[in-house]
């Protein structure tokens, strides 16, 4: 089955590594969670297995090919599997351009399409994440958080990828729009057949989208088991993780 598997990566910023000698894979059409407090590499993790970061040490595959050895159709194959869509909705949609433009540019990049069915195309992303084909005409700053969060889903979608790779995509919303981000994220899984990368600090929210659970701190991954077994976590630091979810019983 497809995967993209990260194997021993290290990464360094001004001496001071951020990932530390990593190694895990994602198959097409499962759902992993990276957990761990800012700072711990999650995001740095992603940049590498989306191809955006190179590794200092250690190999990035796709297929069980090394990015780096990936032909120029490779690399172009390699860009339209994997998406990545970011914490800061508002930074990565251009406020100069309208919501169909912004959704359009990945089409035009990896497909011909005349304009009349690329409008036809944009018309059903918006939808397929729950929004009206007429927020096309829109400018992003016209939109609500949750709003312009799946239209960024929309556009990563738009390549037709085969694994999302998933940056805090609910931390700045309100937590009835969160579940609303969440519900498409696994109704996309499920039609699409998309591996999913998701990356949080939220044990809670990891706990409902993800199959399985990486936790990682200060650069490494200290411990990994599935999801429905996070209540039997050994390492202290996942513990700690779990002591921090507020209940009923223990509010924080």
């Amino acid at each position: 089955m497809l995967e993209i598997a990260l194997s021993h990566v290290t990464k360094s910023y001004g001496g001071q590594k951020a990932v530390d000698d990593i190694s895990f894979a994602i198959r097409r059409g499962e759902s992993v969670g990276l957990v761990g407090e800012s700072g711990s590499g999650k995001s740095t993790t992603a940049a590498i297995a989306a191809g955006l970061l190179r590794p200092d040490s250690g190999q990035c595959l796709f297929g069980g090919v090394e990015l780096g050895h990936l032909d120029r159709q490779g690399a172009q194959s390699y860009r339209r599997a994997v998406q990545m869509v970011f914490q800061d909705y508002t930074s990565a949609l251009n406020p100069r351009m309208r919501v169909g433009a912004c959704i359009a540019e990945p089409i035009r990049n990896f497909e011909r399409l005349e304009r009349g069915a690329q409008a036809l195309r944009v018309a059903s992303l918006l939808r397929q994440v729950g929004l009206s084909s007429e927020v096309a005409a829109k400018y992003p700053r016209a939109l609500s958080g949750g709003e312009q969060q799946r239209v960024c889903i929309a556009r990563a979608i738009a390549a037709g990828p085969q694994f999302l790779l998933l940056d805090e995509v609910t931390s700045n919303l309100d937590v009835s729009v969160q579940a609303g981000i969440l519900n498409l994220l696994a109704a996309l899984r499920k039609s699409e057949g998309m591996g999913l990368l998701f990356i949080s600090h939220d044990l809670a929210v990891v706990r409902y989208i993800c199959d399985r659970v990486m936790i990682m701190r200060e650069g490494r991954i200290v411990e990994e088991l599935d999801t429905e077994d996070l209540d039997s976590a050994q390492h202290p630091y996942t513990r700690h993780l779990l002591d921090s979810v507020p209940t009923i019983r223990r509010p924080l």
